[in-house]
């Protein structure tokens, strides 16, 4: 998580996007790592993968502040 974070900070998105997919690959109900999502620019996310993570209702917009 923190690597996709350091990537997104450096705005380096589509690291950062990778990243977040690949943990989400590993671990589907990561919060954290759907929220981050998110926060990327929708139009790196495909939009079925972006209605998704909305849909969840767990998403927390504010989840990267705690690594800035």
């Amino acid at each position: 998580m923190g690597l996709a974070a350091i990537a997104q900070q450096r705005g380096d998105l589509v690291v950062a996007a990778a990243l977040y997919q690949r943990l989400l690959r590993a671990n589907p109900q990561d919060e954290s790592a759907q929220s981050a999502l998110l926060m990327l620019n929708s139009a790196q996310l495909p939009e079925h993968e972006a209605v998704q993570l909305e849909q969840s209702g767990k998403s927390d917009p504010m989840v990267l502040g705690q690594y800035f």
